[in-house]
């Protein structure tokens, strides 16, 4: 996936999501790529008896 594409992803999931409740990290991966995390929505901690989805 290229940026423009990342770009009409991420924008397209932002109209999708309720931004008071969901959350979606993307983790950027490749050689060349720094380590970050981009968040979109609540910004929440990992709840080890709830829905994990990769």
């Amino acid at each position: 996936m290229n940026e423009s594409q990342f770009t009409l992803l991420k924008n397209r999931l932002s109209s999708i999501i309720d931004m008071e409740l969901d959350s979606i990290r993307f983790y950027k991966l490749g050689k060349n790529a720094k380590l970050h995390t981009i968040l979109l929505g609540k910004e929440t901690s990992y709840d080890v008896e709830g829905v994990l989805l990769i």
